[in-house]
């Protein structure tokens, strides 16, 4: 049983609170690592239960679909930005989890080890969870007909981030409310916590012409969307 990924994208998924840490769901706590259906690479999918993040790895491998690795805190803390020079991969060989410094092939891909030879940055960098991932497919929304959808909205995510504020009392369960009066305007926020608080965030002014991203076409969804 051997799977490769990108270690960044793992540290981002751990550090944002995309990976649960609730014990209950233990088969959360990891980062679920599936082979794409009809394109190179491997989905990073991990979940909260209230958020889901999915990076798409084209150069990951793996001959365990749904594998879950769950990542340490000294793995976590060796990943951060500035600890290496070198790009890494975290490497499953059986339930032997590693974290290895890499260097560049011809084709882009990382690979495994410096070019004299493998350089382990951290030899008990996570375990091999037990469990079944959920099906994240069934949550991913359809794409709708360009014509018919609401306009995208591009945000800063250090502005927008600042709007998540917490009451001195304590408390949880609480929400934004976004709302937009116009095609490019700026965006009227309020928050549950504090009904006397009202906030404008100003949108970025963006050139992509679609929301969905052409990699999440592998899945089952997007196709029979696509074939409809």
């Amino acid at each position: 049983m051997t799977t490769t990924f990108n270690a960044e994208f793992a540290y981002h998924l751990n550090k944002a609170g995309f990976v649960s840490t609730e014990e209950t769901r233990y088969y959360l706590t990891g980062i679920c690592v599936e082979k794409c259906l009809n394109q190179p690479g491997c989905y990073l999918v991990a979940t909260d239960v209230h958020r889901i993040g999915i990076f798409y790895d084209e150069h990951a491998t793996t001959d365990t679909s749904g594998i879950i690795v769950h990542l340490s805190k000294a793995a976590l803390k060796d990943l951060k930005h500035g600890r290496s020079d070198a790009a890494r991969l975290v490497h499953v060989d059986g339930a032997r989890v590693t974290i290895a410094d890499t260097h560049e092939g011809p084709d882009g891909a990382l690979i495994l080890g410096t070019p004299d030879a493998t350089k382990v940055r951290n030899d008990m960098a996570g375990s091999v969870i037990d469990g079944s991932f959920p099906d994240w497919r069934r949550v991913i929304p359809p794409m709708v007909d360009p014509d018919k959808r609401a306009e995208y909205v591009q945000f800063n995510p250090a502005y927008l981030a600042d709007f998540n504020m917490k009451p001195f009392e304590g408390g949880s369960g609480g929400y934004v409310i976004i709302e937009q009066s116009g095609k490019g305007s700026p965006v009227f926020i309020q928050h549950s916590h504090f009904p006397t608080f009202a906030g404008v965030l100003m949108p970025l002014r963006g050139n992509r012409e679609t929301v969905r991203p052409g990699w999440l076409d592998d899945t089952p969804m997007a196709q029979a969307t696509a074939a409809e």
